[in-house]
């Protein structure tokens, strides 16, 4: 596991080179490891955001408003995904965790934890009218 904190980089942004009594961020490769830590500081902080609750309905409508998605993660953290007409109409798909069974799309499956997460940032930030 490799872990680093925001004092490490600015601490070591400002050392001096031993050539030229420079600090680390005015050389190119030191810059470049230094923008390389920053984001992988950044990256990790996005990962320890809330996780999304088992068992709670996330739903955002679309655009055009013909219908709406919504997902769930079931008590097996599985995804669901249910698109719904504005009929009420309703197909679901589900993409399962590797531990219980199924667990064939993964990547697809972190995906749609990363899409359930924009609709709970979105439904907070940028609430469409009921």
């Amino acid at each position: 596991m490799v872990a680093i904190s925001q004092l490490a980089i600015d601490e070591v942004r400002q050392m001096p080179l031993a050539e030229d009594d420079c600090p680390l961020e005015c050389n190119y490769f030191g810059r470049q490891v230094i923008e390389a830590a920053q984001e992988y500081l950044k990256e990790q902080g996005e990962k320890t955001a809330e996780p999304v609750p088992l068992l709670t309905s996330f739903e955002r409508r679309e655009d055009m408003g013909r219908g709406r998605l919504q997902f769930l993660l079931d008590g097996d953290a599985d995804v669901i995904v249910t698109v719904i007409d504005n009929k009420g109409h309703a197909s679901s798909v589900e993409f399962c965790t590797a531990i219980m069974g199924g667990g064939r799309s993964p990547k697809v499956r972190d995906a749609l934890i990363n899409v359930i997460k924009a609709i709970r940032e979105e439904n907070l930030t940028n609430p469409l009218p009921t």
